[in-house]
């Protein structure tokens, strides 16, 4: 009987926080912008790729390489699929692109070993 009222609780529990959910989704609300350090920290060795977090954005906006070394950039989805990429000698860029969840990835294409500023959102 005790489990019982124990399973009841909590099944109202989160009946509850899903109710007070205000947005009438039952999904976690996800912040759809930010900045992130890559890597998150220390620096990227040269020829060793690094990536964000997965985040629902359509606007990227990367920082210069640290060291101002090459390096190649890419959007992904989370299969792996590109839908944006370039190499840069070292400055930073920004790319609009479909609003879905994306990576962003990094190949360090320098000799020494660098770190970026990514910032995204939905604009």
């Amino acid at each position: 009987m005790r489990n019982i009222a124990v399973a009841a609780c909590v099944a109202l529990m989160g009946v509850a926080v899903l109710a007070g959910n205000s947005s009438g989704s039952t999904a976690p609300i996800t912040e759809a912008s930010g900045c992130q350090r890559v890597p998150s920290s220390g620096s990227l060795s040269p020829g060793m790729a690094a990536a964000t977090t997965l985040e629902y954005s359509n606007w990227w906006q990367w920082s210069n390489a640290s060291a101002g070394q090459s390096f190649d950039w890419s959007i992904r989805k989370s299969d792996g699929t590109s839908v944006a990429s370039g190499s840069s000698g070292g400055l930073g860029d920004t790319r609009t692109v479909a609003a879905n969840d994306y990576v962003f990835r990094i190949v360090n294409r320098g000799s020494v070993g660098q770190f970026w500023n990514v910032c995204y959102d939905v604009v």
